[in-house]
């Protein structure tokens, strides 16, 4: 195979691995392999003819397919995904490796087209950005010269630079093309797949994700990258709190938090406020003041729960969704009645107030210790004796025994929490196994934050409850996306003058209001990814803004005769003189051609439809043919190879 072909080949198996790479599927170890296979592929093709070489590269091809088989057998699907990647990339190295000087390379591009098509569903934006652009250059550049390179002969400067201008042209012609297909047929790269809601399931790395019961000590969905709903800001510039309420928690039984309703909670309601429907919305009354409205979609299709700011005043159904689906609950959180038949991705608007001031009354009516009894109760047993030793650690860090207010001892004992305990998460050095060994000073999660912080408030007579949930940090930006690693629990207590607040001991959220702003690689990361963004994950909304764009355009271009005629008149010249320019550059070609055909008829010979001009002129030369013709055929050839192959096109 043609030297230069099979560069190139060997740089569209490395974008392959790359692609395979920044799935972070595979483990290292395998990719450090394929890429020296791969990087050493111009040296080992030498040996490609040699027995020991076939011996030793197909012992080794049955080795790997022996483990991969082997490790299906104990792993079952879990690591399906994995396999199936390393025996694509594997392929593409072999191809790479054994490709013979008259095979064609059909089967490694298309096996490369489909490693493109299936990393991309289980890659980051940014990074899947930055390998597919090279990629698209790479294949439509190993496509062309795999085509046109036939032999061991090399490229001249001139094949090469046209050679790169057409690849470079095509590239940008099919990125176009790509991003213009999104439009109409687009593919939201965030959504969760298949191997990420199925087989990522590690009970050793995963941590605590969301869910609408706590398990202290057990391990539930791994909480990844994985992007599980967006925010985008409709109105307002007021800052929006960064806690997504998604169910409280109100009783610890064992190692379970879990959710009790009370006959008390219609007289709650009137101090923290309860859903009513009103027209095409659910509005919380007593209603308070919106600063700002935000646009809310679920990406993840298990989660039955709407995400909703602390703060929200009023819901309303968008896409996919409508109000009798949406079931509202007396703690100001909502769920899905979902059908099984739906694919939607249900999206909401909410509006949103800011927190309530400290001393807003929202009702004047009694409430009495006895209703709020459940958000009182303490487990017995070694528990209650931890937390009372907890209290006593706390109440010593903070140097008091006295509190004016009710939130001024709720903010100093989280406070002192948050300095008392170290946090980790299941599975490092010092992470507490349950809630005892956090309560004995081991490090722990947020649960076992939020869990002792509420043991600590129940046992000076502070009414709380636990929220699990999101919380991100940017939700004052125009669009956030809300990860799987963003899930959190933390602590809602009452007061009768401020009803419902926030309290948050987990140190890992308090540091993260300290942070320093971002980089420049942090900008430029997230200038590629809002950009990549833009075009794989439009909306209803994007893609009828876009379909619109191209319809205007093109009743635009048809309409330049009519609305800009002088401009219309310069772009009808600039394109006759294009043309005029391609033709003249066309009648040496023609001329080449009739004087190469003209002096092949005077040889006397035939040559066949698939003979080139120079193998022509090798076989002619082997007849008994007179000097002349020779070497007007041999001219003619030279002129015609010349016109054919090095000018605008080969």
């Amino acid at each position: 195979m043609n030297p230069v072909v099979r560069f190139a080949l060997q740089l569209l198996v490395l974008t392959n691995l790359a692609f395979v790479s920044i799935t972070h599927v595979v483990d290292p170890e395998w990719l450090v392999i394929f890429f020296a296979l791969t990087g050493a592929a111009l040296s080992l093709s030498m040996f490609a003819d040699r027995l020991w070489f076939r011996v030793m590269w197909n012992g080794g091809l049955f080795v790997i397919f022996t483990i991969l088989v082997n490790d299906a057998t104990k792993t079952g699907v879990e690591h399906m995904l994995e396999d199936g990647l390393i025996l694509a990339t594997f392929c593409q190295v072999h191809l790479l490796n054994n490709l013979g000087k008259r095979q064609s390379p059909d089967l490694l591009f298309f096996n490369s087209f489909l490693i493109a098509l299936v990393t991309c569903f289980f890659s980051s934006d940014v990074a899947y950005l930055l390998v597919f652009v090279p990629w698209v250059f790479c294949q439509l550049a190993a496509m062309n010269l795999a085509t046109i390179v036939r032999d061991d002969r090399s490229l001249t400067w001139k094949q090469s630079r046209t050679l790169a201008r057409q690849t470079i042209t095509r590239t940008i012609l099919t990125l176009g093309l790509t991003g213009i297909a999104f439009v109409f047929v687009p593919r939201d790269f965030s959504r969760e797949g298949f191997a990420t809601k199925y087989l990522q399931r590690d009970a050793e790395d995963g941590v605590v994700g969301f869910s609408e019961e706590v398990r202290l000590g057990a391990i539930s969905a791994a909480r990844n990258d994985r992007i599980v709903a967006w925010i985008e800001r409709r109105t307002g510039s007021t800052p929006v709190s960064g806690y997504l309420r998604g169910a409280t928690l109100t009783t610890l039984r064992g190692n379970r938090w879990t959710f009790e309703d009370g006959s008390d909670e219609t007289l709650l309601q009137a101090w923290t406020g309860r859903f009513v429907r009103r027209g095409g919305e659910f509005r919380i009354e007593p209603r308070r003041q919106a600063t700002s409205s935000l646009t809310i979609r679920i990406l993840d299709q298990g989660m039955r729960r709407l995400l909703l700011p602390t703060g929200t005043t009023s819901l309303v159904a968008g896409q996919g969704l409508t109000l009798d689906e949406i079931d509202v609950h007396g703690d100001l959180t909502a769920s899905l009645i979902r059908s099984p038949l739906r694919i939607a991705e249900p999206e909401y608007t909410v509006s949103v107030g800011l927190e309530r001031a400290a001393g807003t009354q929202l009702s004047t009516g009694p409430i009495r210790r006895a209703h709020l009894q459940r958000y009182l109760t303490l487990p017995g047993g070694r528990i209650r004796s931890k937390t009372g030793t907890l209290v006593a650690e706390l109440m010593r860090d903070v140097g008091a025994t006295r509190f004016e207010t009710q939130r001024e001892e709720v903010v100093s004992l989280t406070s002192a929490l948050s300095r008392r305990r170290t946090y980790a998460l299941p599975g490092e050095s010092g992470a507490a196994r349950n809630l005892e060994d956090f309560l004995d000073g081991a490090s722990g999660h947020c649960e076992y934050f939020a869990s002792a912080l509420i043991l600590a408030l129940r046992s000076r007579g502070v009414p709380c409850r636990m929220v699990t949930g999101f919380h991100v940090t940017d939700v004052g930006v125009d669009r956030v996306d809300v990860r799987s690693r963003d899930a959190h629990a933390w602590v809602e207590v009452f007061d009768s003058e401020d009803g419902w607040y926030t309290a948050d001991p987990t140190p890992s959220i308090l540091d993260d209001g300290n942070s320093q702003s971002e980089g420049l690689f942090a900008s430029i990361t997230g200038g590629l990814e809002g950009f990549w963004k833009s075009i794989t994950s439009m909306s209803a909304d994007g893609r009828i803004a876009a379909i619109d764009w191209l319809l205007g355009f093109g009743i635009f271009v048809v309409s330049l005769p009519v609305t800009h005629p002088v401009f219309f008149a310069l772009l009808v010249m600039l394109a006759v003189a294009w043309l005029l320019v391609r033709r003249s550059g066309r009648r040496g070609q023609d001329s080449a051609i009739r004087d190469y055909e003209l002096a092949v008829r005077r040889t006397g010979l035939v040559r066949g439809e698939s003979e080139s001009p120079r193998e022509f002129l090798q076989r002619a030369q082997k007849e008994p043919l007179d000097a002349s013709l020779l070497e007007s055929l041999r001219a003619a050839t030279t002129m015609h190879e010349r016109r054919r192959y090095a000018g605008s096109r080969f």
